[in-house]
């Protein structure tokens, strides 16, 4: 399978931006937890109660959006660019994203009664923003910052505001309908 992607550079890293569905990115990635006996990887194990409840949004909502990129990984010989679509010859190694990854896999597993049903709707018709920088593994401290950057730095945003404007625009929404 090819990807078609956008090209970008930061620095000395070259990235890829592309869009992948549920069913390829379960197929061509990877989650490479820490080994402790190796002291190799840097992803803790996941947290159950975060990927159910990922599952859960996908379950239940009707419009269900995750619009921030999944962040990956691959060395330059893993990928061929044929065509102007990439392809790889090894699994994308997960940054940023394996609790996303584990909801979708949590469905497909047939969490609930009715998961496995909405897996499959959502399988093929539900794609996911794909950040894929090129880093080899001599350069693997750059995955590792990214992956610290984006863990240690990013800070819990108040969302009343945004709760209590939403809620005003439902009502208004429900009050023209009552009116008809």
């Amino acid at each position: 399978m090819g990807y078609r992607y956008i090209q970008l550079l930061q620095g000395e890293i070259k990235m890829y931006l592309l869009k992948m569905n549920i069913e390829e990115l379960l197929e061509e990635s990877e989650i490479l937890r820490y080994n402790v006996e190796s002291k190799k990887n840097y992803q803790r194990p996941p947290i159950p109660a975060h990927y159910r409840k990922i599952a859960n949004y996908l379950l239940n909502s009707d419009n269900p959006i995750m619009p921030t990129a999944i962040l990956a990984a691959v060395g330059n010989d893993s990928i061929i660019d044929a065509n102007g679509e990439l392809r790889f010859t090894n699994k994308i190694r997960i940054v940023d994203g394996q609790h996303r990854i584990m909801g979708m896999e949590c469905l497909n597993n047939g969490y609930t009664k009715f998961s496995s049903k909405r897996y499959e709707e959502l399988k093929n018709s539900y794609d996911f923003p794909v950040v894929l920088m090129v880093i080899e593994e001599k350069d693997s401290m750059v995955e590792v910052d990214a992956f610290i950057n984006i863990n240690s730095k990013g800070q819990r945003v108040k969302t009343d505001l945004a709760e209590a404007l939403k809620s005003q625009k439902f009502f208004k929404m429900h009050e023209n309908e009552e009116k008809i």
